[in-house]
C-alpha cells in the first residue's frame, strides 16, 4: 500500500470508493539546477530530502504539476 503524506486524505477517499481494486496514481518529480545549485525540499512527514514534486490532479499535465510543486 502506498502512503501519499499530505495526499493521504485523498488516497483514503479513492479506497472508500474502490475497495481493495487496483488504482493507479501519477505522480512528478524533477531537478531544478540554477547556477551550480540544487532545488530540494524537507518532507514534512519524515523530514528528510529530496526533489519537488507530487500528485499529478486530474486534468493536469506531469509539466503543469511539476511547476505547481517548484
Amino acid at each position: 500500500m502506498i502512503i501519499l503524506g499530505e495526499h493521504n486524505g485523498l488516497y483514503k477517499k479513492i479506497r472508500k470508493k474502490v475497495g481493495k481494486d487496483k488504482i493507479f496514481l501519477n505522480f512528478t518529480s524533477g531537478i531544478l539546477h540554477n547556477s551550480g545549485k540544487i532545488l530540494l525540499q524537507r518532507r514534512a512527514d519524515r523530514g528528510t530530502w529530496g526533489l519537488p514534486g507530487g500528485a499529478i490532479e486530474l486534468g493536469e499535465s506531469a509539466a503543469e504539476a511539476l511547476m505547481r510543486e517548484f
